[in-house]
């Protein structure tokens, strides 16, 4: 058997060897040896056929020198250098035994084997990716134009789903590369291939494209309850109306209809106010997935003075409703493209005064007229007292009976005006010392206004514990305050029975509380006869009256749009008591109440 292996050819610009069979059969090339070396016979590099490899009869086989997957026409040596890229290099081919089968030379002819290829400018490749300029992300299907500024010779290729590209160019000479891509401004720069060494070259484009954004949809959370409400969550359709005591969290979910963002810029309008609330978004929008974005605003609390107080104390309505119309502002950007600002309707809010405000609202207005009769009382009998001894003790019961009022009139006003409120110190429990044997009813009543304030910062703490899903702190502060109600109606049931007792002592010195007398005492007054500093110097003796107040009051003497039978402690005395226990009652209702709900929501928690 005749073996015939030749080198065909060596190829200088794509660096690889042909190795033909001309044989009439097969050959195993395992053990063969292919050697390249210098025009002074220098051994360079070696490759050899470590495994059985088969060459068919007239078949050839490419032996690279570069990196490569091989299959059965192609060998790649993976080396990193070019090995035949210089002229006079010789590829010699040894069979296994080492004896020398076929050499062949670069540049000129060898063994009769044919001419030398002519003398090509070297090749270079050029390799790199196309990114976005602003986010960084791969451009793909980015078309590449290489044209060199001399001669002919351009060149085109395309980057892949990656942004990689590659491409060979003619080594010492410059090129003009200009890359575009769809949405981005076309980029040239010069490429240098004068080194002759392969080139990275990585290119960022500008981003030219459309941006439109558009709302999804707005949800508005309650975070405070009202009658109807505990934490529910409600799209903003049109109108939704609320309980004054009610705040609410908005949630706006923003959708990119068309292009990419890398910041976008919401600002919530009420009622055409400006930057009542802005958040950004400064991320990088690009793909399906992150096309959305939900702003979420800060709770907003509709709170004005709905009622406030006239010249002498009595409450009077302003506003019990308000609606508020919501619009949301968005901008975005992405490098130099621009969105907005454009506005989007949101929806409106009705906020109402509860029917719980307004029911105290009239509690309060009837107690300050009972606080009148009882200051008219204690002025009249404290000049009166300094003349008939025996009126001390009706004097006494008609100071602690102001004072009651004073307190209780003073609390309603705060419920009126203000509603559940954040507590930072919201897992702290109230626990005053308490004593329920005391028989002094000042102490007495003092003690039951600092229960009820006590209530009042536990029913805050309450709130903020559910804000914050604390469900064991929910748990301490519900069962505190079930604690204190307990000690509140064992006070008010002392209170209410020395009550009982004061309108029997009233009734037994009428003579000295009738409208005649009031009326008499306010003559005297008007007249000069009775100082007024007397009166105002008795008064702050008696109780623990403001300057205001006592402005006020000497006012209300003095005027005569007030009649006596607005200044008589005597008249009502039962209806008072009714009043003022209502009012109690209806205080321990509505925290009951509250309790009630917070403990539905600690089982959702």
């Amino acid at each position: 058997m005749v073996i015939n292996i030749i080198i065909s050819e060596v190829n200088l610009l794509k660096d690889y060897v042909i190795l033909t069979n001309n044989s009439n059969s097969t050959v195993n090339l395992k053990g063969w040896k292919l050697i390249d070396t210098t025009p002074t016979n220098q051994k360079r590099h070696e490759f050899i056929f470590q495994k059985d490899f088969f060459l068919q009869p007239d078949a050839i086989i490419k032996i690279w020198s570069g990196t490569g997957a091989n299959d059965a026409d192609n060998i790649y040596q993976n080396r990193r250098a070019k090995i035949w890229n210089n002229p006079g290099d010789t590829a010699e081919l040894y069979d296994a035994s080492g004896n020398l089968v076929d050499k062949k030379s670069i540049g000129k002819l060898l063994g009769g084997r044919g001419p030398a290829p002519p003398k090509q400018p070297a090749k270079i490749t050029i390799s790199g990716y196309v990114n976005d300029g602003v986010c960084g992300q791969s451009v793909a299907d980015a078309t590449l134009l290489f044209q060199p500024l001399k001669g002919a010779g351009t060149v085109n290729t395309n980057s892949d789903e990656t942004g990689y590209y590659e491409t060979e160019l003619n080594g010492g000479q410059d090129y003009t590369v200009t890359v575009s891509a769809k949405d981005y401004d076309n980029l040239k720069e010069t490429v240098n291939t004068k080194a002759g060494k392969n080139i990275t070259d990585n290119f960022k484009l500008n981003p030219n494209l459309e941006i439109e954004l558009d709302v999804d949809s707005a949800e508005v959370k309650f975070t405070r309850k009202d009658d109807n409400k505990i934490n529910a969550t409600r799209e903003l359709k049109d109108k939704i109306i609320v309980d004054f005591n009610t705040d609410y969290t908005f949630s706006v979910k923003i959708s990119i209809e068309k292009g990419m963002t890398n910041k976008i810029k919401a600002i919530l309008i009420e009622n055409g106010t400006t930057n009542k609330d802005s958040r950004e978004s400064n991320v990088c929008r690009i793909s399906g997935d992150d096309k959305t974005v939900t702003f979420t605003f800060n709770p907003n609390k509709q709170k004005w003075d709905w009622a406030i107080l006239d010249n002498f104390l009595y409450a009077q309505k302003k506003e019990t409703e308000k609606t508020f119309d919501y619009v949301v502002s968005l901008e975005a950007e992405y490098g130099s493209n621009q969105f907005g600002p454009k506005l989007f309707p949101l929806g409106k809010i009705n906020v109402k005064v509860d029917n719980h405000k307004l029911v105290l609202f009239e509690y309060y207005n009837r107690l300050v007229a009972d606080w009148w009769k009882a200051v008219g009382s204690v002025a009249a009998l404290t000049i009166a007292a300094s003349l008939a001894w025996p009126l001390a003790t009706l004097l006494a019961i008609a100071i602690t009976t102001l004072a009651i009022l004073t307190e209780m009139k003073s609390q309603i006003w705060e419920q009126v005006k203000d509603p559940p409120k954040f507590d930072k110190n919201y897992k702290i429990l109230v626990a005053p010392r308490l004593n329920l044997k005391i028989q002094n009813i000042k102490q007495r009543f003092k003690q039951s206004s600092l229960i009820r304030r006590f209530i009042i910062i536990s029913r805050d703490r309450l709130y903020t514990a559910n804000l914050q899903n604390d469900k064991q702190t929910m748990k301490r502060q519900i069962k505190n305050i079930k604690l204190l109600l307990k000690a509140h109606n064992s006070d008010w049931n002392v209170i209410k029975s020395y009550f009982k007792k004061s309108i029997k002592q009233f009734k037994k010195h009428k003579q000295y509380l009738v409208p005649e007398a009031i009326s008499q005492f306010r003559k005297t007054m008007r007249s000069g006869r009775l100082q007024r500093y007397l009166v105002t110097k008795s008064l702050k003796q008696s109780a623990n009256f403001s300057e205001k107040e006592m402005r006020i009051i000497m006012r209300a003497f003095t005027n005569r749009k007030f009649m006596g039978k607005d200044l008589n402690l005597l008249t009502g005395l039962n209806a008072r008591l009714n009043l003022i226990d209502r009012f109690n009652k209806l205080f321990i209702n509505n925290i009951e109440k509250e309790i009630e709900w917070y403990c539905k929501i600690k089982r959702r928690i």
